[in-house]
């Protein structure tokens, strides 16, 4: 068991009221999922719900984890998908350096592509520049 899966199950046995329809949620059974909440209180040393055949009544410490695990699993949740949608993805200024006769249409072109491609948002700032040599180059 770990504290991830089990808060997780918690939270989701509040949110749909019944054990039956949280295991149905998450694809697992009713016992497992009991044994997952028994795993919980027993860590914690407090019990979270009062359990009755018909009914589930959060107590004092179970509203407190319900309010409290609800936000960290949505932050954990918001770390992992950030996490993983920026592996692999380059980011990042590109600078390309071209003669002037290479024209403004064609870079466009280019970027564009680039943007379609590499799911990146694109912003142009294109600056004409006079290339000069700073010191006179002689051949003998």
């Amino acid at each position: 068991m770990d504290w991830i899966t089990c808060a997780k199950s918690y939270v989701t046995v509040v949110d749909m009221g019944s054990l039956a329809q949280a295991a149905t949620k998450l694809n697992t059974s009713s016992s497992a999922l009991s044994k997952r909440l028994a795993w919980l209180e027993n860590q914690l040393g407090v019990q979270l719900l009062k359990r009755t055949t018909r009914t589930l009544t959060m107590t004092d410490a179970g509203r407190l984890f319900y309010q409290r695990g609800k936000l960290l699993l949505d932050d954990w949740t918001q770390l992992v998908s950030e996490t993983t949608s920026t592996y692999g993805e380059v980011s990042g200024v590109l600078r390309i350096g071209a003669p002037l006769a290479t024209g403004s249409d064609f870079w466009s072109a280019i970027s564009a592509s680039f943007s379609r491609h590499t799911r990146t948002s694109r912003s142009s700032c294109i600056r004409w520049h006079r290339a000069s040599c700073p010191t006179p180059i002689w051949m003998w």
